[in-house]
């Protein structure tokens, strides 16, 4: 992008995985505990024996990373998705139960297929996407219309006005010439 920074740096620790801002924090926080530690910590992907399980705080090493900005040079992803989930529930029909039953092979009761089976649909709520494009923030042309904004806001300086100065000072440079011939001649008679 011309205006902005985005990149989908490789992660080592998560190559499938599509690139996000913050699974590269999390794969920064995994290869510093690598490297402090010489071993990941339980939920961080790999495999480290239990006698070589990393002792250093999480949030230590978080703190450490968070407050270098040199240490994980993570940016937002060029592209990215959204989904925003939307939950209901309602309570299996007789006529579902029905079916369950019938095809149960255990000795269920009605009451335990409504307390433990569920009817999953899954679907986008709608068809359509955003997409945003990055512009220029500020243009030359804006800097010089708020540039002539404030003049004529704060110093009343129209291209009129600026005339009008001018026409003042010339004015009164002719206007002090007068005055300063009279003054000569006033003093010679």
């Amino acid at each position: 992008p011309p205006y902005g920074t985005c990149d989908e740096l490789p992660l080592i620790y998560y190559p499938t995985e599509m690139y996000t801002y913050n699974r590269c924090m999390l794969n920064c926080l995994t290869v510093q505990t690598v490297n402090t530690c010489g071993c990941r910590k339980l939920y961080q992907p790999g495999i480290c024996s239990i006698k070589r399980h990393c002792l250093i705080s999480r949030n230590q090493l978080a703190v450490n990373t968070a407050e270098d900005p040199n240490v994980c040079l993570c940016v937002g992803a060029c592209n990215t998705s959204h989904y925003m989930p939307i939950l209901s529930n309602f309570q299996l029909s007789s006529l579902s139960n029905d079916q369950i039953l019938e095809l149960s092979s255990q000795n269920r009761t009605r009451v335990y297929y409504q307390a433990n089976v569920i009817s999953l649909d899954v679907y986008f709520k709608d068809f359509s996407f955003q997409l945003t494009k990055q512009s220029k923030e500020y243009t030359v042309s804006s800097f010089f219309s708020d540039v002539g904004g404030y003049m004529g806001l704060l110093l009343g300086a129209s291209v009129i006005s600026v005339v009008e100065i001018f026409d003042y000072i010339l004015l009164g440079c002719i206007t002090s010439g007068k005055k300063n011939e009279a003054n000569r001649a006033a003093t010679i008679a």
